[in-house]
C-alpha cells in the first residue's frame, strides 16, 4: 500500500512503457507500473515535486519546488539536464513543439523557457511587469 499523500500533483501516464509517471513530496519521480502497481524506477530531483510531469516522447519534465526543472529518460530514470529557475517552481512545464522549448513559470513572476534539446534557457521574462511581492 504507497501513502497517496506522498504523491499530491497529478500523474502522468506514460502509454509506450505502461507506466506512470509522478511526482512526490520527498524530492523523488516514479516510474510506476500501470498494471501492477510496483515502482519500476526512481530520479532524485532533490526538492519536492508537486505539479503535473510533462511527457514528451520517451522523456519526462519535472519542475521542483526549488525551482528547477528536470529531464529524465524515461527508460533509465536518468538525467538528461537540469535547469535553475532561481526561484520556487510554480507551474507545471509546458511543450512547444513547433519551437521545442520547454515552458515553466516561477514565484518571481518569470516564465522560462528552456532548449529542449541542450537544456539551456531560450528566455527568461517578466509575465506581469510587476516585481515579486509589489501588488501595485
Amino acid at each position: 500500500h504507497r501513502d497517496l499523500h506522498s504523491f499530491p500533483t497529478r500523474r502522468s501516464s506514460d502509454l509506450a512503457t505502461n507506466s506512470v509517471i509522478a511526482g512526490s513530496t520527498n524530492g523523488n519521480v516514479y516510474k510506476i507500473n500501470a498494471s501492477s502497481g510496483a515502482i519500476s524506477g526512481t530520479y532524485t530531483a532533490g526538492s519536492s515535486v508537486e505539479d503535473a510531469i510533462l511527457i514528451v516522447g520517451n522523456y519526462a519534465y519535472a519542475v521542483t519546488q526549488s525551482g528547477q526543472l528536470h529531464k529524465i529518460n524515461i527508460s533509465s530514470m536518468g538525467n538528461v539536464w537540469t535547469y535553475s529557475g532561481g526561484s520556487r517552481g510554480m507551474t507545471a512545464p509546458a511543450y512547444s513543439a513547433l519551437k521545442d522549448y520547454v515552458v515553466f513559470g516561477t514565484l518571481d513572476l518569470r516564465i522560462h523557457a528552456i532548449n529542449n534539446s541542450n537544456g539551456i534557457a531560450v528566455w527568461a521574462k517578466n509575465s506581469s511587469g510587476n516585481t515579486y511581492g509589489n501588488n501595485t
